[in-house]
């Protein structure tokens, strides 16, 4: 399936925040909604659930990262940054318990750092978005 650059940095923008997404596979339309197998309510997302189950097969499913691929990201980015003593803050909040809150409390205290970081992460998943294109 062939999406346009507008459809795939709108579903890393939704898998970003957790949800996970359909693609129509003709008109390329995005639905949405938080992910069942998580503790997310659903309620508000009826009509897509609806959708989905009726037309499913008509739709192609992209899912959010999991927590490894996310800690991976972290971790590459941390390659990216150039001040060593910025690199081992970032790595000792990934070293220590509860890396990914210990990580961003990092990125927001470093305020280049923190546009520098979403930038990458939605390259990141911009990325994950087309690698589940090709493995489809």
């Amino acid at each position: 399936m062939q999406l346009s650059k507008e459809v795939i940095e709108d579903v890393a923008g939704w898998l970003d925040m957790g949800m996970i997404c359909y693609v129509h596979k003709e008109s390329h339309k995005v639905l949405y909604m938080p992910d069942p197998m998580d503790s997310f309510e659903t309620e508000g997302f009826e009509d897509v659930e609806e959708e989905i189950e009726k037309n499913g097969e008509n739709y192609m499913e992209f899912e959010k990262m999991c927590s490894s691929d996310s800690f991976s990201v972290m971790e590459d980015f941390i390659d990216e940054v150039e001040n060593p003593e910025t690199k081992k803050r970032l790595q000792y909040a990934l070293d220590n318990r509860k890396p990914f809150r210990n990580f961003r409390n990092v990125i927001d205290q470093i305020d280049n750092l923190r546009e520098q970081w979403f930038k990458f992460k939605t390259e990141q998943y911009e990325k994950w978005v087309r690698f589940q294109i090709e493995e489809d």
